[in-house]
């Protein structure tokens, strides 16, 4: 597992340069939390970049009524 990067020292900025870093820490935080946030479904990335997810099963349920034409329709000839 990787090492967690020691803190860098922020007693010698002043306040706006702290302010500064923290704007860009959080825009930092946006991009990479969007940039995670995509999948195929929600980008143009290809399905093979979405990992071993499981997929959600749709949500159509069934009218319980058998498949294929009405009884005694008679069946067209090609």
């Amino acid at each position: 597992m990787a090492t967690k990067p020691s803190s860098p020292d922020l007693t010698g900025l002043t306040h706006e340069q702290k302010d500064i870093l923290i704007l860009t820490l959080l825009a930092r935080l946006e991009a990479l939390e969007s940039k995670v946030n995509k999948n195929s479904s929600n980008s143009s990335k290809p399905p093979s970049s979405d990992g071993l997810a499981k997929k959600t099963s749709s949500l159509r349920q069934s009218s319980g009524k058998p498949p294929g034409a009405q009884p005694g329709h008679k069946r067209q000839p090609k």
